[in-house]
């Protein structure tokens, strides 16, 4: 029988508008965690500020989130495709390669980029471990996207042979052992940057995302969880904004940042993804914002404005700060952090547009093939009460 083709049934094949806003908010905070070094302190308002800028740094985690969500649902989605792996493999490469390694390669040529043999092979998250220390540089924040890809190197395979239903319990396993390393990790050897970007500790945020994406694909699972993602949400925000922003020590001291923290994280954002998701076409507030043109268009690009950002950060704050010598103060910082995240846009919206849509036209050549259609699909869950 020839093989067919066909995304009609596959709930991975439906784009969710929405997903995208989500996405545009994960790079947007990510940023201003970047750029909170650019705003003055000094006063009760002004750290306060600051301390919201630094917050961000967890627009990563939602980034984990995301990415483990969508990806876990195309892999089940496709699980009985004849080319699983190969179409699986072949699409992500072709989405992330080419501006990974062109942006890579450049750094190294113009910026001497150090170290940059564990880049290319993306394992640069270990490099702290390998180097016995953590140095911010131009490339440091690909640390997330190794993650990433050490992760998907394997999950594949993990979908393929854990059976439907018991796929849940896996991926809840998964995210209550990497607590359990941090944990451990954190009283034998201290707080360290190590553990924070350590694979195995880390990969809970990406298995929460798998987690939905097992929930959404079960009418009843996705009833017994409905009624607790908003309280989820609200306690997951609280405990990280009284940490990170009030309780600065603690934040510090690293102890439970790398421990708890990351935990509350993948809840919170695993709630909120959930509630977005199941809240498609409720017409609420919250849809109408993730809904919003310019979030939309900014999670579209949120690939290139994560890998672009920082190169064009320092490129800016080396002419402007140390080059011409303008200090850092409210007048100057706040029109200083708008354009910079206006040129990281543009920048990714013309890489994408002139780069990378180039290779993402050849995905079409790896689409799973499937003996009947009707085989590619778990039952999708597609409505739900508004957020």
């Amino acid at each position: 029988m020839p093989a067919a083709t066909g995304s009609t049934g596959r709930l991975s094949g439906h784009h969710v508008a929405a997903l995208d806003g989500l996405r545009g908010i994960a790079i947007l905070i990510v940023m201003l965690h970047h750029f909170e070094f650019l705003l003055p302190g000094g006063s009760w308002m002004a750290d306060t500020v600051k301390g919201i800028f630094y917050t961000g740094w967890s627009g990563v985690d939602l980034f984990f989130v995301l990415s483990g969500f969508l990806i876990t649902g195309i892999l089940i989605d496709t699980r009985d495709a004849q080319n699983y792996f190969s179409s699986f493999y072949a699409r992500r490469i072709l989405r992330i390669f080419p501006l990974y390694y062109a942006v890579l390669t450049l750094l190294v040529i113009v910026a001497l980029h150090p170290t940059q043999i564990y880049y290319y092979l993306y394992l640069s998250n270990w490099l702290i471990l390998i180097k016995d220390g953590w140095q911010p540089n131009v490339a440091g924040h690909f640390w997330s996207l190794a993650v990433e890809e050490q992760f998907y190197l394997i999950w594949p395979l993990c979908i393929w042979l854990v059976p439907k239903r018991f796929r849940l319990r896996f991926t809840l396993a998964g995210c209550v052992f990497a607590l359990l390393l941090r944990i451990g990790l954190v009283a034998t050897y201290g707080p360290s940057q190590a553990i924070a970007r350590n694979t195995f500790a880390r990969m809970d945020t990406l298995l929460a995302g798998a987690s939905c994406a097992v929930i959404v694909r079960s009418e009843s699972m996705v009833e017994r969880v409905r009624p607790w993602l908003i309280p989820a949400m609200i306690l997951s925000g609280a405990v990280v904004l009284w940490v990170d922003v009030v309780q600065k020590e603690l934040r510090v001291a690293g102890i439970y940042t790398e421990t708890a923290e990351f935990s509350f994280l993948a809840v919170g954002y695993a709630a909120l993804l959930l509630r977005v998701f199941l809240g498609q076409g409720s017409g609420s507030i919250a849809q109408r914002v993730m809904g919003a043109e310019a979030l939309k268009a900014t999670g579209k690009y949120s690939y290139g404005m994560y890998v672009l950002h920082v190169p064009i950060l320092l490129t800016a704050d080396f002419f402007l700060h140390q080059a011409l010598g303008l200090g850092v103060n409210p007048w100057t910082s706040i029109p200083f952090v708008a354009g910079l995240i206006a040129v990281s846009f543009l920048a990714a919206k013309t890489s994408y547009t002139l780069f990378e849509q180039r290779f993402l036209r050849m995905k079409g050549r790896f689409e799973p093939r499937f003996l009947a259609p009707s085989l590619s699909a778990e039952a999708p869950v597609l409505t739900g009460a508004g957020t």
